[in-house]
Parts: C-alpha cells; structure tokens; sequence
C-alpha cells in the first residue's frame, strides 16, 4: 500500500474509532488512549494525524458533516427536474443520511456536539459549509417562486423553515425512542410537510391562484 493510501487508512480507522468513543462517553469521558487501542495505533500516531483530543472531535464533526452536506445534499443540485422536486429530493436525502449514518447523525444532533468548548476556526469550518448549502437551497427556492410552485411565502423564510425542520426531525427521531419512526414513516412525514409549506400540491404542480 503506497504511504499516503496507508496514511489514510490510519486517519479513516481512527476517526471510526473515536465516533465510537465520543458517542459512548461524551467529550469529557473520551480518553485518547482508548481510541488508539480500538484502531490498534499508538497515542502518538493520534497525535500526529490530529494534534490532540480537540483536534481528533474536530476531525470527527467535520467528517460527519462533511458525509451530509456533500454526499448526500450536494448532488440534488445537480438533477435535472423542476425546483420544487428538488427540494423534496433534498429533504428525502436529509433522511437517507439520517437512515444510513445514524451514528454520525447523532453526533450532529446532540447538544454537547454545540456546548463543548470548540476551536474558532471549527465553529468558522461548520458554518461556513452550511452557508455554502444554504445558498443553494435558497436559489431553489427563489426558482420554485419564480415557477410559480410556491407562492405566497418568502423564499428566504420557506428556506430557513425547510433547514429548521429537517433537523429537528432527525434529531427527534435519534434522540427520543417515543418520537423515532421507521424510514417510511419519516419520507412520508417529510412529504406532508412538504404539501403544507407548498399550500398541499404535489412536487412539480404549479400552485393555484387565490383569484
């Protein structure tokens, strides 16, 4: 294996094994001896991929969040369908990340992962990719507008709604057993809401005028 396939086969095992760790122990409790033993490397090999704990919790947020902004969000920019179908591909492929990584969805939606004292240049890291999505997203809700498939509401504000609600119920369905719900239960779920921001049309269907 050449030295930068073994590098990042290093980094990517560690990474694995510190997900484990903070989500079983929480920032505090996550010892950097016991990551190194679950991905079999020294502390020092640690040290010198990441720099120290609050490096390698920085790696591991950024990796999660980097697995749903541009795996699973980013390519809905590119389908070729009307606006207002790609905003509901971009809220199902919320969920598929949800469905698909749940430990790093958790990790994204527990309160230590925005409590923790965190670097600067993390928080700038975090919302500076979110911007970057968020822009898009409201470019197709402008577009959608423009269509005429969403009417009577500010793009900005279906925008922020959309991102709001996406989040809250993902997180919900992580981090209350009572609130989880089965994938088709949640696409489906997504779907209402979808009709209630659009005024109860179907993706792609021009909305009515009121006259």
């Amino acid at each position: 294996m050449p030295p930068t396939s073994r590098s990042d086969a290093t980094r990517r095992h560690v990474l694995d094994a510190a997900e484990q760790e903070f989500l079983a122990h929480g920032y505090a409790g996550t010892r950097v001896e016991h990551v190194a033993a679950e991905a079999h490397v020294s502390v020092g090999t640690i040290y010198l991929h990441f720099g120290n704990k609050e490096g390698l919790y920085s790696a591991v947020l950024l990796r999660a969040q980097e697995v749903l902004l541009d795996e699973y969000l980013a390519p809905v920019f590119d389908l070729e369908c009307s606006p207002w179908e790609r905003i509901s591909a971009w809220c199902h492929a919320y969920v598929w990340f949800t469905v698909e990584h749940p430990d790093r969805a958790r990790l994204m939606a527990i309160v230590e992962w925005w409590e923790a004292a965190r670097p600067p240049e993390l928080d700038q890291d975090l919302r500076e990719r979110v911007r970057t999505r968020d822009a898009q997203l409201l470019e197709v809700f402008e577009e959608a507008a423009e269509m005429g498939e969403l009417a009577g509401v500010d793009p900005a504000s279906a925008n922020r709604f959309v991102w709001s609600a996406m989040y809250g119920i993902c997180a919900l369905n992580i981090r209350h057993a009572d609130l989880s719900l089965p994938p088709e239960a949640l696409h489906a779920l997504v779907d209402d809401g979808l009709k209630m921001v659009s005024g109860a049309r179907t993706a792609g269907e021009p909305r009515q005028s009121d006259g």
